[in-house]
């Protein structure tokens, strides 16, 4: 059998308070799906990814990781919302502030002069214009 071509499909983001964390996602765009669930996990759709929220400890039982209390520090992995202008960047910038995202950095152009917000939340999304083709759908497609 040929392996299949990689794929990601999801990401799951352990969280303390999965409520507040889903009315949050679900405030900045993110439409919530499958709830056969109930309130046991959040599936939110990430655009052809699937965005998970699930409580902390279950994500770690579920790695057969010992659950403790979440680090304060840098995890090692921020999450990317590539919005095609600028303008998209400070709509979605500014909803996040409103709903109660906490500013990290004050807004900036990186050294290629795209725009480039960050807020914090469940995580740290990085928010940014990006040079590159996309799909009709919004979708980033990388060149070789």
């Amino acid at each position: 059998m040929r392996m299949p071509s990689a794929k990601l499909t999801a990401v799951t983001l352990g969280v303390r308070d999965l409520q507040a964390s889903a009315r949050f996602y679900e405030a900045i765009g993110f439409r919530r799906k499958f709830r056969a669930t109930g309130d046991e996990i959040v599936f939110l759709d990430g655009g052809g990814v699937v965005l998970a929220l699930w409580d902390w400890d279950k994500l770690a039982q579920d790695a057969v990781l010992p659950g403790r209390t979440p680090p304060q520090s840098f995890r090692g992995a921020t999450f990317a919302w590539n919005c095609a202008t600028p303008a998209e960047v400070d709509t979605i910038f500014a909803k996040a502030i409103e709903v109660g995202a906490g500013l990290l950095r004050k807004p900036e152009r990186d050294r290629l002069r795209r725009l480039s917000r960050i807020f914090f939340r469940s995580g740290r999304t990085r928010l940014g214009s990006r040079a590159g083709a996309r799909t009709e759908g919004g979708r980033l497609i990388l060149p070789e």
